[in-house]
Formats: C-alpha cells, sequence, structure tokens
C-alpha cells in the first residue's frame, strides 16, 4: 500500500481498560439468557481525503450502558464470548485457559495497563497480540472511516483493512479497542504528522569557504564525496512488530557509485548519537541502490524510547565522473519506502525525494593579438593551483602552486580546462606565438554562489584586470589602442559553468632606419678616400725627405 506524506497514529478507546471487568459489571452467572441489543460507533475521519477502511471483530458480548461515574463513560454487564474461537484465540494470545469471558475480562483489566483514549498499542503490549490472533479467528465486520455503523454491543477491536485504499497522507493505524452500547461511540484519530519518516540527504564536510552548504557545493572530475542519508524515526514505531525502512538512492550520470557504507547512528532529538552496530544492506548496480533495514526495530538499542526528531543516519561515497559536464547540476536524490500498517506488511512511499546537488567548471581562454584584437593560435599555458587548499582535477590532488595542465590554444586561439572545482588558479603562458611577447601570469578565482537548496544561483570570475587581460571576451569595437575592453555579460555563464579570460599579447617587429644603406656608404667611400689621401701625403713626404738629402 503506497502513501506519500504525513498522518497518524490511532488511539486505544478507554474501554481497553475494561472497567466493567474491574468491579463494575454484573455476575457473568445469570438465571437467564441474556439477550443483547445494538450500539452506533464511528471513526472519525481526518478530512475529505481520508478513504481508510477498517475491520471490525468482537471479543465479548455485553449488555452496555452510560455512566458518568466511570472512567470509561460506559458500564458492561453479562459479559460474554462472542463466540468459541474468539475464546480459543484470546487464550492462545495470552497464554491463559479461562473458565468465563467474566475471567477474561478481569485478566485483560489487570494485564493490559497504562492505555488512555490518546496511546497507541505497542506491538509488544498483550492488547497488540490479542487483535492479532481475533482477526483471525472469524468473520470481520466491515467499517469506513467518517460512517457511523451500526453494531452489536459489547466489546470489540478494530483493524485496519488490508485492502484499504490508503490517500498520500495516510498511514495505518494500531489496533482500536472500543466498548459498543448505550449513547453513539466516536473514536477520534490522533493525527500525527510524525508517524511517517521524513528522508534527508546531505554531502557531508563541505568547504564553507566556497559557498559551499550541506545540499550543494563545487567538485571537480575524479572527486569522491561523502553523502549521509537519515530518516526520521516514526512517532508509532512502537506499534509495529517489525519496521521495514528502505532508502533508494538514485545517483545522476556524473557520479559512480563507490559504496564504504559506514556510520550508521542513532542520533537524538537533543543531538546524542548511539553508533548502531548493524549498516543497512545494499542492492543495486548503476545509479540507483537501495540501503535496506528489514526491521529498524532490531537495529536500535534495546532501551530505545521515542523523542520527537530522531532520526538514523549512515554514509556513503560516490565519485564524479568524466560524465559530469560544466554547468550541469550533477543531483543525488533519496525516497523512502516505509512500514506503513501496524496490522499487515503494507508500505508506503514518501512524496519527499530530498536533494543534493553538486557542479563542475570550465575555464576559457581566449588568446589575442592586443593589437589587432585577432585570434592568436599556437600559444602554450599550463594552469596551476593557486588557492591555499589542495584542489583536486582528473582524480588526481595538486597543493598550491602545482600545475594541473598544460594545454595550448587551438586556430581560433582558444583552449578550455573542463572538470575544475572552485578556486583560484594561476595562467601562465609557457610559449608565446612565433613573433609575440608571452604575457605576464594572470590569476583567477572562480567563485559560486548556492541557494539554500543547493542548486547554483550565480558564478563569478574575478581577475586583476590589466590593459592585456579581461574577464569575458574582448568586444573588438576598438582596436589598435593595445588595450582590451570586454564585451558585456561574457565574464561568467552559470548555467554553462564557464568562467571566460581573454589575454593579449604583444607583436615583436624590427624597424629599419631610413637611408641607412646610404649612410653606409658614404662612410665606406670616406674611408677610402682618406686613406688614398694618407697614402699620398705619406708618399710625397718622404719624396721631398730624399729631395733634401741631396
Amino acid at each position: 500500500m503506497k502513501q506519500k506524506r504525513s498522518i497518524a497514529k490511532m488511539a486505544v478507546s478507554a474501554g481497553l481498560a475494561l472497567a466493567m471487568a474491574a468491579g463494575m459489571a454484573a455476575p457473568a452467572t445469570v438465571a437467564f439468557a441474556a439477550t443483547y441489543g445494538t450500539g452506533s460507533i464511528e471513526i472519525s475521519k481526518k478530512d475529505n481525503a481520508y478513504t481508510q477502511s477498517f475491520l471490525g471483530y468482537q471479543i465479548f458480548k455485553a449488555n452496555v450502558q452510560d455512566d458518568k461515574t466511570s472512567t470509561t463513560g460506559k458500564k458492561e454487564s453479562n459479559i460474554a464470548w462472542a463466540s468459541d474461537s474468539v475464546k480459543t484465540a484470546v487464550e492462545s494470545a495470552t497464554g491463559q485457559t479461562f473458565a468465563t469471558a467474566q475471567d477474561a475480562a478481569d485478566w485483560i483489566a489487570q494485564n493490559v495497563t497504562g492505555t488512555s483514549s490518546t496511546t497507541a498499542v505497542d506491538a509488544t503490549s498483550p492488547a497488540y497480540k490479542i487483535a492479532e490472533a481475533v482477526k483471525a479467528s472469524g468473520a470481520a465486520t466491515p467499517l469506513n472511516a467518517g460512517e457511523a455503523k451500526s453494531l452489536d454491543e459489547g466489546y470489540w477491536v478494530f483493524v485496519m483493512d488490508p485492502d484499504s485504499k490508503l490517500s498520500d497522507k495516510e498511514t495505518g493505524t494500531a489496533p482500536i479497542f472500543a466498548v459498543v452500547g448505550g449513547s453513539a461511540v466516536t473514536v477520534t484519530e490522533k493525527v500525527s504528522d510524525d508517524s511517517i519518516p521524513t528522508p534527508g540527504k546531505e554531502i557531508v564536510n563541505q568547504d564553507s569557504s566556497t559557498g559551499d552548504n550541506s545540499k550543494g557545493g563545487s567538485v571537480a572530475v575524479g572527486d569522491t564525496t561523502t553523502y549521509e542519508l537519515s530518516a526520521t524515526i516514526p512517532a508509532n514505531i512502537a506499534s509495529y512488530k517489525t519496521y521495514k525502512l528502505v532508502f533508494t538512492d538514485t545517483l545522476s550520470d556524473g557520479l559512480t557509485y563507490v559504496g564504504n557504507v559506514t556510520g550508521a547512528q542513532l542520533v537524538k532529538a537533543d543531538g546524542k548519537t548511539t553508533d548502531l552496530e548493524s549498516v543497512p544492506t545494499v542492492a543495486g548496480n548503476g545509479q540507483t541502490h537501495t540501503f535496506t533495514y528489514t526491521d529498524l526495530k532490531s537495529v536500535l538499542p534495546k532501551d530505545y524510547k521515542y523523542s520527537e526528531g530522531d532520526k538514523i543516519v549512515f554514509r556513503y561515497d560516490a565519485k564524479v565522473n568524466d560524465k559530469a559536464k560544466a554547468g550541469t547540476d550533477i543531483k543525488n536524490q533519496v525516497t523512502l519506502e516505509f512500514s506503513n500498517d501496524p496490522s499487515s506488511t503494507g508500505t508506503g512511499t514518501t512524496a519527499d525525494q530530498p536533494q543534493t546537488h553538486q557542479y563542475t567548471y570550465k575555464l576559457v581562454l581566449n588568446k589575442v593579438d592586443l593589437g589587432t584584437e585577432a585570434a592568436l593560435p599556437g600559444a602554450t599555458f599550463t594552469v596551476a593551483n593557486a588557492s591555499d587548499k589542495a584542489v583536486n582535477y582528473n582524480g588526481k590532488s595538486y597543493k598550491k602552486g602545482e600545475v594541473l595542465a598544460t594545454v595550448k590554444t587551438d586556430d581560433k586561439g582558444a583552449l578550455t580546462v573542463e572538470g575544475l572545482d572552485a578556486g583560484t588558479y594561476t595562467i601562465h603562458e609557457t610559449a608565446a606565438p612565433d613573433g609575440y611577447t608571452a604575457a605576464a601570469d594572470v590569476t583567477v578565482t572562480i567563485k559560486p554562489t548556492f541557494r539554500q537548496d543547493g542548486t547554483l544561483s550565480a558564478l563569478a570570475n574575478t581577475l586583476t584586470s590589466r590593459d592585456d587581460v579581461i574577464a569575458g571576451e574582448a568586444d573588438k569595437t576598438t582596436t589598435g589602442d593595445n588595450v582590451l575592453q570586454a564585451k558585456a555579460g561574457t565574464a561568467s555563464d552559470a548555467n554553462a559553468g564557464t568562467v571566460t579570460v581573454t589575454i593579449g599579447d604583444r607583436k615583436q617587429i624590427t624597424m629599419p632606419l631610413t637611408g641607412m644603406k646610404g649612410t653606409t656608404a658614404l662612410l665606406v667611400y670616406g674611408s677610402a678616400i682618406l686613406v688614398i689621401s694618407a697614402g699620398a701625403y705619406l708618399k710625397h713626404r718622404k719624396s721631398q725627405s730624399e729631395d733634401d738629402a741631396q
């Protein structure tokens, strides 16, 4: 039986105490055959959507009268078994042999204690065992919630009809015991939203410095993430013999299940924790796995006492794989299947499907000529971690200063580094295109902002702008001034998970000196004339010296 949200623990009627057996009943032995009338009972309806139906089983016949002095508002006499099969069932459930129905009523009054119109039947209670035995003993009388039903007067037990079609706001009830007869009886259902377990899912050890929260955050391809699954413990767990709880966990394609199921704990409402000896049984493959507690009650401490807000938790690991694309929501969600009928093995499924959200990012680098702003292919860059903490990339961890990747611009002057975590990175140009001077290092920070539910709301691209560096694409409206201007709205794109940086390189050229060839020739010719003139002068002096000597 399926169900989706909230609902009820059923109260035990005050008739369970059987005040008539405590001395208010007439003697069991009478001189004439008793005759029995009828009475009216209604199990109140929670709301118009409430469609639950019940099966009624009479335990005792009795003459019933209203009595304002009684704690139950009724007094009963001439108690008799409803049938021999019911007598056998009660004796089997209690382990007793009763000479009369009055003896059985006396035993119930003495051994079923602590009940009232606001308490649910504990699965360990004799009343629960009686209800289980009686419902297998004979024909049942059907009745629907919200409808008055005329029944033979006496003592009755009502259990949920196994074929009852539960709405999305319902769960099964514990057995209801009531005295029918006298004035009409209305059994008021005690509605409690905490009778349905609430699933929970969180990411463990998130880094708040990068904006992460327990529902969402940033990851790199290759990261291993630890997730915590939880379920609140239902308020009426004591009404169940066994309580089945199944977590169905669905990973998006960007995650690969690793396992390492650990950390099973009972977390009390006051924050105190108790380690549990057993983790759930895991089954499944691919993207869907189930974590099953066949009987949650057997896992909890023997002395466990319920408090609103108590929950059970455990953890497992999953790895971010290369199907995790930048900007794509890497979802992880869980649903619960749980026992929803103390009288049968029926289960319900929660409508709530809590999710976690994680994101990875892509760095886009455009390389241009600083003067013309035309694309420059063939530039080589390294991308290194500039954060104070280590970052992961492709399954490896990199400390501050260590190079994550070496990449080269394509024929369009662009390159991408995909699968990055949030953080700060240094872009270093190791080789500029031929004829260009490499740009100085650029530091860029990828900083996301997450909503409370873990989804990505914004992505910031922070860097120190220079004439040759901008966050975003170059607008190319003004060229030749050796200053880059960014096109509005291109610095980052949260939907695509990208941050964009444009770096301009300065061209290297050698300018010719006008007239240099003529000047050189003049110098050569001048030098030759000087050499010739000097030679002629020296020859003339030598000749003159010889003449003087004669």
